[in-house]
């Protein structure tokens, strides 16, 4: 990946640039994605059996991906210019109101609920963007695949293990408004840690041109053509995936999160070994890795054998940590620490958008068509990235 100057950084104790604080934020990170992760994957199921449409699913998923698209930009800049551990906690706010809403709505009452889900994305942009910023900046550049993993382990094992915790209760007839409470007072709980626990990072004043200068590269242009291709299975997940594995392979709910969940654990040990092993692989072929082994698992987990669906789930989420290892790796490299929010903001934008595409193509898909089509198409989607990124191998040639 290439790279860009780096900015001074302070030293101090209490400065984020640390390896403490690196895994200070891994650990609210790992609360954090855990609970949303796990209400987000059955957020489809309960939606439908409330009585919404595949369509109003579609609309539901897309408001709160819309909303995220247009606060992730400003949120992340607010980053450079704020300090991140007070829009930590006020983006976990604000995402445990969504989540107390949507289990306290009794009926069908779709405006009440898409207000709810744009809250949450204006919630989920602020946070995504504000825990991502500080990580970058506490690592200094330095011994990036060690705090890569430090960040990313935590929460492939809370989210895996969440989904296999919450299967079970909803699959011995606990409510699924119980969960969704249960997780908006423990982010209620994160973001007073959030508060305490972290400290403040250094700000830069906001000069627009600078950001324009970082971004207009081919090199990051290409990377985020990529990540926007990739993104589009994230819609799919959020709508289909779940129903998927109910109406295809016939699966109950605690099956469906011990599917889930076993699949994402594992990108755990593999975050380890490619940390451990990165400098032999080389970066750009953890990145072909991540988007063939994506692509084609996220295409043959449909076939309605639960063994084998299970087993290419695997392929995906294995190939899925190698992805988001580079997609680290390059920000990081690529971006100067003192606009690191603003312009890792970009692939979050990005990631938005491709997830609020599939979302709304892929929701009324599925009801039509059958929910393993948009897992196909969106797996096809993440093989045209890999395409793009052996046409344009040589940006991504430098360690």
């Amino acid at each position: 990946m290439e790279t860009t100057t780096t900015a001074s950084t302070t030293t101090e104790a209490n400065s984020p640039h640390s390896l403490s604080s690196t895994i200070k934020i891994g650990i609210i990170n790992s609360i954090v994605k855990g609970v949303c992760l796990t209400v987000s994957f059955f957020l489809g199921i309960y939606l439908i059996q409330k009585g919404f449409s595949g369509a109003e699913l579609g609309i539901f998923f897309a408001s709160s991906t819309i909303t995220n698209i247009l606060t992730i930009i400003p949120s992340g800049i607010s980053n450079d210019r704020f300090k991140s551990k007070n829009l930590i906690w006020i983006g976990l706010i604000l995402i445990a109101i969504q989540y107390f809403g949507i289990a306290s709505i009794a009926s069908t009452a779709t405006l009440p609920m898409i207000l709810l889900f744009i809250i949450g994305g204006f919630g989920n942009s602020l946070y995504v963007t504000s825990a991502d910023s500080f990580f970058f900046k506490s690592t200094e550049k330095t011994n990036l695949p060690i705090k890569i993993s430090l960040f990313q382990i935590p929460h492939y094992l809370t989210i895996g293990i969440g989904l296999i915790i919450a299967g079970y209760f909803l699959n011995k007839n606990i409510q699924f408004e119980t969960i969704f409470k249960i997780g908006s007072a423990i982010l209620v709980f994160a973001a007073i840690a959030s508060y305490i626990i972290l400290p403040s990072n250094k700000t830069a004043k906001f000069e627009a041109l600078r950001y324009k200068k970082d971004i207009f590269k081919p090199q990051v242009l290409i990377f985020i053509i990529i990540a926007f291709l990739l993104a589009i299975h994230f819609g799919a997940e959020f709508t289909n995936y779940s129903l998927f594995l109910q109406e295809n392979l016939n699966l109950n709910k605690f099956q469906i999160g011990l599917y889930m969940g076993t699949a994402i654990i594992l990108m755990a040990p593999a975050v380890v070994l490619i940390a451990k092993y990165s400098s032999r692989i080389k970066i750009k072929n953890i990145m072909l890795i991540g988007l063939i082994g994506s692509g084609l698992g996220h295409i043959l987990m449909t076939i309605n054998i639960v063994e084998i669906s299970w087993a290419f789930r695997i392929v995906h989420e294995i190939a899925d940590a190698f992805w988001f290892f580079f997609l680290a790796y390059g920000i990081s490299k690529l971006f100067d620490l003192e606009r690191v929010g603003g312009n890792s903001s970009i692939f979050s934008f990005t990631s938005g958008v491709g997830s609020a595409i599939g979302a709304l193509m892929f929701g009324p898909i599925g009801t039509a068509y059958g929910q393993n089509i948009p897992l196909i198409i969106s797996g096809a989607t993440t093989l045209l990235g890999a395409i793009i990124a052996m046409a344009y191998l040589r940006h991504f040639d430098h360690d």
